[in-house]
């Protein structure tokens, strides 16, 4: 019994102890808590008022630091010179000219500057001012000397002097009125080509005041072939461009005498309409093929004649309800007569279907003459077909009396849509389909031989 009461106690102050002990843990680990809060907050509060610290001495030293260069500016205009403040402003005086007014001394536009010296000083020879440089050639140096000497002409009277021999100089061209084209020919015997150097175009007419610019570019033919031709880039808003392109066009040496070539400027709106501007027409006879030398020709508004080689006339018709189209050829009128009186005319008509070929048909034989008649109709199915695929090549021949020499092709003419044709042609088919039913006859300028 006793020894029960001796464990239970033992039991009582073990618990008892154990619960101090887990108390006296609790305790100590609240304070290292505490204890760190209260560090962490204390560094905080000291890096802050070191901070303040520093930023109260920056201050006062930016303060003192201005009171130090601060410099008071003047408020009169006349007493801001670069002395300082110190000094008393230097005394405004009146500037010594170079030349005095009894001398006839210019006096400059700008307040405050020196004149330039002439030769009114006695003693001294005469300083003339050099003109910039420039593209105009042969202009005397007295008529730039104009622009200093002003309304003093007594200044001027040693440059007269001198008029008489400027006078052998070549005065510069006078300004074109639609643009001048600048160019050079060169013909290659051995590969028969006519190489075309087109250098540049100046001197072109503005579009209005608000857009005095263009959008110049220009196209390059050999005539009388117009189907042919050569076009350069587009420059943008200039009216002198540049354009040192090269082209060339095959024709042999003995064909040089009958063609021509032809420039045509045009200009591209903002709509991307193109704006004729002008044309250049040159003979090839009139060049010197050998040595490439710079031909220079002014714009012509105008469109200048081409030699003829002959017109066609031809009549058109479509029917719809039918699915045919009739084409008819008339005459030819102005063609190159030939020197063997029983040489003849025909045409041969090559009927396309986009780029395939579908027909070849051509009129009988008639006799040379200034108009030749024809007078033969032609029908042609456009059944599943679409019309605006259609187009005609109608080729003028010369054939001779012997049936062994070959065909002389003379010119030719091309009917169709916008897609194969153009000038004529174009206008012509579009007639036909917008009035379908009658028969539209229209005259057509021939195009030269294809190369």
């Amino acid at each position: 019994m006793r020894l029960e009461n001796t464990n239970a106690k033992n039991e009582n102050s073990t618990s008892v102890s154990t619960n101090s002990r887990s108390l006296g843990d609790g305790l100590t680990g609240n304070m290292t808590l505490v204890v760190g809060v209260a560090t962490v907050v204390a560094i905080f509060m000291i890096l802050l008022v070191c901070l303040l610290v520093m930023l109260i001495k920056g201050k006062k030293k930016d303060k003192r630091l201005q009171d130090m260069f601060r410099l008071e500016l003047p408020t009169d205009p006349s007493t801001v010179k670069s002395a300082p403040i110190s000094r008393n402003p230097s005394p405004k005086r009146e500037k010594r000219l170079s030349c005095p007014s009894e001398y006839g001394a210019i006096t400059n536009a700008m307040s405050g500057r020196r004149t330039s010296t002439f030769d009114s000083l006695p003693g001294y020879e005469a300083e003339h001012v050099q003109p910039p440089m420039c593209d105009v050639t042969g202009k005397p140096h007295f008529q730039y000397q104009t622009y200093f000497y002003g309304s003093h002409p007594q200044l001027a009277v040693r440059d007269a002097s001198t008029a008489s021999s400027s006078q052998s100089i070549t005065p510069p061209p006078v300004p074109s009125l639609h643009g001048r084209v600048w160019f050079t020919a060169l013909h290659d015997q051995a590969a028969n080509r006519l190489i075309v150097t087109l250098i540049k175009v100046k001197e072109l007419r503005g579009r209005a005041e608000e857009e005095p610019s263009r959008d110049p570019f220009v196209r390059v033919f050999l005539l009388p072939e117009e189907q042919t031709y050569h076009t350069t880039r587009i420059h943008k808003k200039t009216l002198n461009p540049i354009f040192n392109e090269t082209f060339a066009f095959n024709v042999d040496t003995h064909s040089l005498v009958a063609r021509s070539l032809r420039f045509s400027v045009y200009d591209v709106d903002r709509r991307r309409i193109r704006h004729t501007l002008g044309h250049v027409v040159v003979s090839l006879e009139d060049i010197d093929l050998k040595s490439s030398a710079i031909v220079c020709r002014d714009l012509e508004p105008g469109m200048l004649a081409a030699p003829s080689i002959g017109e066609v006339c031809l009549a058109l018709t479509y029917l719809p309800n039918l699915e045919r189209m009739k084409l008819v050829v008339l005459q030819a009128r102005n063609t190159r007569l030939s020197s063997d009186p029983e040489a003849g005319f025909f045409i041969r008509i090559h009927v396309h279907y986009g780029k395939k070929l579908l027909k070849i048909k051509q009129t009988l034989v008639q006799g040379v003459g200034p108009e030749v008649h024809f007078n033969e109709s032609f029908s042609f199915c456009t059944s599943n077909k679409s019309i605006d695929n259609f187009n005609f090549v109608l080729t003028l021949f010369q054939t001779a009396h012997a049936s062994k020499e070959p065909e002389i092709e003379i010119g030719h003419v091309t009917l169709g849509s916008f897609m194969y044709a153009r000038g004529d042609g174009l206008l012509h088919w579009q007639e036909m389909t917008s009035k379908t039913r009658q028969l539209i006859t229209r005259w057509h300028q021939m195009n030269g031989p294809s190369c």
